[in-house]
């Protein structure tokens, strides 16, 4: 066939493509250098697996070759002996001397008539009983040698196997043999032509048992195959295992689920709800999808934005009290340690999740001495992992799912009491300054100082428009405020100091994807 040696492989491409797309999103290489590593690795995998193949193809040739042969030459004697007696039968040529026999009768081959009743005699007594099982049964006897009725369940055929060899029968040729002298007497024939034949099966096995010999001597003069690149396929599992943990430290640390969800959080502050691109900038299809002309729903933009601002400020309770009722609970603010349960003291089941600079590691504790640690890619998975280990301890000494919950609560309630009395602690050792009378009076850096300066606009305040100013079109305008980056200005976390805003809702859950934010089809 005129088939290349060597092939594309579209997948591989496919996947360095997703690399590199995701390199030039993010700014980071080691996406593609990641992809490209597990690539080397199947590559010398699928090397090794081609040898072992090889291998073990060449070990079952040899295998199947020495049992082929063994049984041929087992089975040889006697299929010369049974060739031999039908081969004598049918060298007969006095045909009232040449006999077949029946359980009923032993007839002469002369009479035809006869002969013909006896074999449809003999197979009705005889297909019930090979349709219900699987075993053959002898019907008559021809040189010494049986002839037997068989039944197969799934070819739904008859067999009628003389010597070495078998002829088969569908149902309906099988009933007219049973129904009609001439069906009868065309089984006859078949028999008699089988009988005639029977030395070439001889001739077929020593043939056989010489091509097995040869194609056996030619496997075992193969040499066994080697794959010599193993320390180099080891330092390449090595090498990708360490990049998908930089990956995953990328995507799955503290920090970048912290981020991914502050920038959640902006977006749900600003009032960008789902789709809103889409809505921003539609086509026709997404435009008639919202039952609403292009213009219409340009329009309507700025309203669904501040109506899910709205929505985002509403719920600041529900955000508070589900973070609260979060049996999980970060031991400090790097969110770098987590625990759920008792503590590890207490003689109780319990559970704390730390991450280690790559992955999440837990460790589940049933408060009796017994351990069990593991360590994941995800937090959300190491939470699921380490729950499930502390209900089954907590079933174990009739400790209830509410009773450990409490436990998570409390300590939550402790971490957040000791957070507010450290603030007013450090607010009462500032001791505030008093500005001398004198008029040389030093104003120190903390001071604040008032300047006769000119007022500032600030983004949100008009400004007037001169008469060379270009005008938007109301439309665009109200677009590109809603696309904007203005919003309040958020209160400080005095624990935390400017530099990293917290905002109300953890949103602990959410692990960090290929996406940010919404998922809406268009890049933000």
């Amino acid at each position: 066939a005129d088939v290349p040696p060597t092939m594309d492989d579209i997948g591989g491409d496919l996947t360095v493509s997703w690399a590199q797309s995701k390199a030039a999103a993010t700014g980071d290489p080691v996406f593609v250098e990641q992809v490209e590593a597990d690539q080397k690795v199947a590559e010398l995998e699928a090397r090794r697996d081609a040898v072992l193949n090889a291998n073990a193809a060449r070990n079952a040739a040899i295998r199947a070759l020495s049992r082929s042969i063994t049984a041929d030459e087992k089975r040889l004697p006697e299929v010369r002996e049974v060739a031999g007696k039908l081969a004598a039968w049918s060298g007969i040529d006095d045909r009232a001397q040449k006999k077949w026999a029946f359980p009923d009768a032993t007839i002469p081959d002369s009479q035809t008539a006869d002969l013909a009743d006896a074999l449809r005699g003999s197979l009705i007594r005889l297909k019930d009983e090979v349709t219900r099982s699987s075993d053959e049964q002898v019907f008559g006897v021809i040189g010494g040698v049986p002839l037997s009725l068989g039944y197969s369940q799934i070819l739904g055929q008859f067999s009628v196997t003389v010597g070495e060899e078998t002829a088969w029968y569908e149902r309906d040729r099988f009933f007219n043999v049973l129904e009609r002298s001439t069906g009868a007497q065309g089984m006859l024939s078949t028999i008699r032509k089988i009988a005639d034949r029977a030395d070439r099966h001889i001739t077929t096995i020593e043939s056989r048992i010489e091509h097995n010999r040869r194609r056996l001597a030619e496997a075992e003069a193969e040499p066994e195959l080697d794959f010599t690149d193993t320390a180099e396929l080891e330092a390449a599992k090595l090498r990708a295992e360490e990049l998908r943990l930089e990956v995953n430290a990328r995507e799955n640390s503290p920090e970048a689920l912290r981020r991914v969800r502050e920038d959640q959080q902006r977006r749900a502050a600003d009032g960008q709800y789902p789709q809103w691109t889409l809505d921003l900038n539609p086509t026709d299809a997404w435009a008639e999808h919202r039952n609403m002309s292009k213009a219409e729903l340009i329009a309507s933009v700025p309203e669904r934005m501040a109506a899910a601002r709205q929505e985002w400020l509403d719920g600041a309770e529900m955000r508070e009290a589900n973070r609260k009722a979060d049996p999980w609970v970060a031991l400090d603010d790097t969110e770098a340690i987590w625990q759920y349960g008792f503590d590890s003291g207490s003689g109780r089941p319990g559970a704390r999740v730390r991450w280690d600079d790559r992955q999440w590691h837990l460790e589940v504790w049933d408060g009796g001495g017994n351990v069990e640690r593991d360590a994941v890619n995800t937090r959300s998975e190491a939470f699921g992992i380490a729950a499930r280990a502390v209900e089954k301890f907590a079933a174990e000494q009739n400790i209830s799912r509410e009773a450990i919950h409490r436990a998570g609560f409390a300590r939550r309630d402790s971490l957040d009491v000791t957070a507010v009395t450290g603030t007013a602690s450090m607010v009462d050792e500032v001791t505030p300054r008093k500005i001398s009378e004198k008029v040389n009076a030093v104003v120190e850096p903390t001071e604040a100082v008032i300047q006769p300066i000119d007022a500032v606009v600030e983004p949100t305040d008009a400004v007037t428009a001169t008469e060379s100013t270009y005008v938007l079109d109301e439309t665009l305008e109200e677009g590109l405020r809603a696309a904007s980056d203005i919003r309040p200005l958020r209160p400080v976390d005095p624990r935390t100091g400017t530099e990293r805003p917290q905002y109300t809702d953890p949103m602990r859950q959410y692990e960090a994807g290929y996406e940010g934010g919404y998922d809406d089809g268009r890049a933000v």
